[in-house]
């Protein structure tokens, strides 16, 4: 069974709490096919298992990718893949790991 990717490790510190969500999981995609735009937005957890048990996200981040797979099909592994991509200075998910399933 091929493996997917399912969410990005990161450890990022919520400012009004002080908090630290490290389990990250697009919840939201919106695509724009005329400007070749893709917006998605991760929401983040204070682990796998909070996320796994339905408790609320602790922060929320959105990423913007001023492009669209050659394909045309933007899948959530794409859309994973180019928010940790080093050099990505509009996303604090650059260098991240990813986590796969």
């Amino acid at each position: 069974m091929t493996k997917q990717v399912i969410a990005i490790n990161h450890e990022i510190e919520d400012e009004s709490t002080g908090a630290t969500a490290s389990h990250h999981v697009i919840e939201y995609v919106s695509i724009d096919y005329k400007f070749k735009t893709v917006t998605a937005t991760l929401n983040g957890y204070v682990s796998k298992k909070a996320y796994e048990a339905g408790r609320n996200p602790l922060c929320s981040h959105s990423i913007s990718v001023n492009a669209l797979p050659e394909d045309g099909e933007v899948s959530r592994a794409w859309l994973y893949s180019k928010a940790v991509e080093q050099g990505n200075e509009q996303s604090v998910f650059s260098g991240a790991e990813l986590v796969e399933a």
